[in-house]
């Protein structure tokens, strides 16, 4: 009896046997009645038996056996938004304002020290509608959201102080458009 003990502080059952709840019944092969094995299995046989055409699903998350619904594979065609719809998105024009040097950097004689960002003009807007893609200006990194850059006045992190020093971001789409015009070749 003292062995029996060391062996049950021991945690060892190689030498207890099966734990209990785990015996396997006598004559039924495989997975003991009850298992999740034999649960997922049965809904799939009894399709079978049934004569129930179609393939069957045998993907373990699939318990109820029923026939697959669709490839996932399948790419569906792109739907518009609202904006493509009403023209608001130029995805050239916006390429050829990340080509700008930075508006404000450019006006106040900052030295511009990251890539240049296409802001949409957010000052006098009050809806969430994004405003068109042809009043977007360009902002450094600095101005704009100021992620990298933290020694400028970003416009996304204080609206009202950027205002106060640079005025509005509106007040900059006829000179952004005018670069772009310029870049382009159209003057």
């Amino acid at each position: 009896m003292p062995e029996q003990a060391v062996l049950q502080e021991q945690g060892s059952r190689a030498r207890r046997g099966p734990c209990p709840g785990t015996e396997v019944e006598k004559g039924a092969p495989g997975p003991r009645a009850g298992s999740p094995a034999r649960a997922i299995s049965l809904p799939l046989l009894r399709g079978l038996a049934s004569g129930q055409e179609g393939p069957l699903s045998i993907h373990p998350g699939n318990l109820t056996g029923a026939a697959p619904r669709g490839l996932k594979g399948i790419t569906r065609e792109r739907r518009t938004t609202r904006r493509q719809r009403q023209g608001k998105i130029d995805r050239e024009y916006l390429a050829d304002v990340r080509r700008l040097p930075c508006v404000i950097c450019d006006a106040f004689g900052f030295h511009q020290q990251s890539p240049t960002e296409a802001h949409h003009t957010i000052c006098g807007c009050f809806g969430q509608d994004k405003t068109p893609d042809r009043e977007a200006i360009p902002l450094c990194d600095g101005h704009h959201q100021g992620k990298f850059d933290r020694g400028r006045i970003a416009i996304h992190e204080d609206k009202a102080l950027w205002q106060d020093h640079y005025g509005s971001d509106r007040d900059y789409i006829a000179i952004t458009q005018d670069a772009v015009a310029r870049l382009r070749g159209e003057t």
